[in-house]
């Protein structure tokens, strides 16, 4: 069955582009590649501010760490801008 046909439109138009020229296919996969790559790491204030809001224990955000490392920090970097917001704050 077609991409078409399985009422898929877009992926038949993104197949028949690739196979234009020998080169398209490469293009494709490597735009695609790059904008999978683009994770944002929370800054400690984020970080923090999600830990305030959902009203997460230092478990419950460990396991959300452990599963995403690559946005996530650790707790001790929240714990530290902890310190320094409530230092700043108390001035």
């Amino acid at each position: 069955m077609s991409q078409r046909a399985a009422g898929h439109g877009d992926a038949a138009k993104v197949m028949k582009d690739m196979t234009l020229t020998p080169t398209r296919a490469k293009k494709y996969r490597t735009r695609y590649n790059s904008t999978q790559n683009e994770v944002k790491k929370r800054t400690p204030s984020e970080a923090l501010a999600i830990f305030v809001e959902a009203d997460l224990t230092r478990k419950q955000y460990e396991v959300i760490h452990a599963a995403n490392k690559n946005i996530y920090l650790c707790y001790s970097l929240i714990k530290r801008q902890r310190k320094t917001a409530i230092h700043v704050k108390s001035r």
